[in-house]
């Protein structure tokens, strides 16, 4: 959040003069339950799809990746695991699709940090590339 503090263009987008709080933020994202965390899920996907029906792009390549986000106190679905970096620290372990051409995130799938990096990855994997055919079967 303090990163984008004083980004003009982020609060025009947003249509905001003020960016909240990270607090403000936190509170409010403790009221999303599965089914709200799905349509965000759905949501976001089905405007990555629509940026490449839009673009015209007849083949698309993805990219999954790992990521690590440490915190530094607890958090919901966080453990302690192996980074070298953040010794001791509570982590979310995430697997990231996103599209090359546009480096749009498609999917997110969240870990707590104490699992190794292959668990649920390859479900994950197949259900992306079977959403992306769905809405591509071309």
């Amino acid at each position: 959040m303090e990163f984008y503090d004083d980004d003009p263009l982020i609060k025009r987008v947003l249509g905001l003069k003020v960016l909240p709080d990270v607090s403000t933020i936190s509170r409010a994202l403790m009221e999303y339950d599965d089914r709200a965390i799905e349509a965000h899920h759905q949501l976001n996907r089905e405007q990555v799809i629509s940026r490449v029906e839009r673009e015209g792009w007849r083949r698309i390549t993805v990219d999954f990746d790992g990521s690590v986000l440490s915190t530094k106190k607890h958090a919901e679905g966080t453990a302690v695991g192996f980074n070298k970096a953040e010794e001791g620290s509570a982590q979310l372990l995430s697997v990231v699709l996103h599209l090359a051409q546009s480096g749009q995130v498609f999917d997110v799938l969240h870990r707590s940090g104490n699992v190794h990096d292959s668990k649920g990855a390859v479900a994950f994997v197949r259900q992306c590339i079977d959403r992306i055919r769905e809405f591509l079967p071309e």
